[in-house]
């Protein structure tokens, strides 16, 4: 991990790499759902918190102007949804 200078670039790794054992275990041709499923799994066994399916309020300005149901939060930090890398913007709060 030596050389990345981004935040949370370790856990980022440790996110792809989960992605990427459940890609090949599983490989193509199943549903979104199933993926969800096996990668909440795989994160989870990795020793990360990992929710499918959480809403969140987003703010805007300290006022709240909607919700955001994300596919998967990692660690409270990151989310993924529809098999994308998101980060969840600092006025989004937990819902």
């Amino acid at each position: 991990m030596e050389g990345l200078k981004y935040p949370e670039a370790s856990l980022t790794h440790e996110i792809i790499g989960a992605a990427m054992e459940v890609h090949r275990i599983l490989g193509p041709g199943f549903l979104e759902s199933i993926y969800q499923a096996a990668l909440e799994f795989e994160l989870q066994a990795c020793g990360l918190h990992a929710d499918s399916q959480r809403t969140l309020n987003v703010k805007y300005k300290d006022r709240m102007i909607g919700r955001f149901k994300a596919d998967l939060v990692v660690e409270e930090k990151d989310h993924l949804t529809n098999v994308q890398y998101y980060k969840i913007p600092q006025f989004a709060g937990r819902g």
